[in-house]
């Protein structure tokens, strides 16, 4: 069937266990939307940085200052001149040798930039944002998860969430997350 996909995995007790995971139709994105709306309202109520914050928030906190902004600008433009120059290949000017050194830098520079960028993401998940786009994709799997029989694998969104460090939660989500 079209936007389903099952996954074989373990229960709790080690049994084996069948997840079926539909693709969202409109109801439930609207309804996941929704959620998302509840999220965000009651992360700002409860004090959340909006994202927009973030970058003032990490300064004042000393996470972030002018000089990772910088080295984070030089990387992106290491990183997309050296895309450019391998993209012409030959009519690069650079030899095999050449090339095959930028490659192995531009990967030291990717992952430079991932680092760099962890601690802004890490803190995203507790912007009013993060808070809501998490509540969308909660939401998504507590309602598009079942079990071989057709029955919900999540009775609600507080139940995926209480669960959803388990393994076959885990694989659920990140099934899900592939399919969306």
């Amino acid at each position: 069937m079209a936007g389903t996909k099952v996954i074989k995995t373990k229960d709790d007790n080690d049994n084996e266990l069948t997840l079926v995971i539909k693709t969202p139709g409109a109801k439930q994105l609207r309804d996941a939307q929704l959620s998302s709306v509840k999220a965000f309202k009651e992360a700002c109520d409860n004090g959340a940085y909006l994202r927009a914050n973030l970058d003032k928030v990490m300064r004042e906190q000393g996470l972030w200052d002018d000089n990772k902004e910088k080295e984070l600008k030089d990387l992106n433009n290491s990183i997309n001149d050296g895309e450019r120059k391998l993209a012409k290949g030959k009519g690069s000017g650079l030899t095999k040798n050449q090339c095959k050194d930028l490659a192995i830098n531009m990967k030291k520079w990717r992952s430079r930039q991932i680092d760099l960028l962890s601690s802004r993401r890490n803190l995203d998940e507790y912007t009013a944002e993060g808070q809501a786009e998490n509540t969308r994709f909660d939401y998504l799997v507590s309602i598009c998860v079942f079990n071989e029989d057709e029955r919900p694998t999540f009775n609600s969104l507080e139940d995926y969430r209480e669960r959803s460090d388990k393994p076959y939660s885990i694989i659920a989500a990140t099934n899900l997350a592939t399919i969306l």
